[in-house]
């Protein structure tokens, strides 16, 4: 992950990323908007779930993204 991404507690967050290389790594870049936003889908490459248990995602921390 590219920097955090907060989250409330108890509810689950569905954010659409796109993926860059950094180096030899692949890495989740957040791409904010409306949920509605045609352009977020347009430009991303997958969404990342973050669990209703979790309080967000940190940068550095290794995630699953579910390719569009």
């Amino acid at each position: 992950m590219s920097r955090n991404i907060p989250s409330a507690q108890g509810r689950e967050d569905y954010i659409r990323v796109k993926l860059v290389y950094e180096g030899q790594e692949l890495v989740a870049v957040p791409l904010f908007g409306k949920s509605g936003s045609i352009s977020t889908m347009v430009k991303g490459d997958g969404l990342l779930k973050i669990d209703m248990n979790a309080e967000g995602i940190e940068a550095g921390d290794v995630v699953e993204v579910w390719p569009f």
